[in-house]
């Protein structure tokens, strides 16, 4: 999967990165979360979770959602 394209931020104007933060939610069961942060400011785009849905779908949700502006058409 090549890297995604990201808008800068909203807030400051700052370059955003696509992250993961992996935690354990007992017995054993470890689900990884995506979300883009801007690392200038640490604005912190919607999360998506492995959970409920493919890595690469996760991706493109949580990329979709920082990317999308006010005036953009929906």
């Amino acid at each position: 999967m090549s890297e995604p394209k990201l808008k800068p931020c909203p807030f400051c104007g700052g370059k955003a990165i696509l992250s993961e933060k992996t935690e354990c939610h007992g017995h054993g069961m470890y689900i990884r979360d995506h979300y883009v942060i801007c690392t200038e400011c640490f604005a912190k785009g919607e999360s998506k979770s492995e959970y409920s849905m493919k890595r690469e779908e996760c991706i493109s949700n949580c990329v979709k959602a920082w990317n999308r502006r006010v005036n953009d058409e929906r």
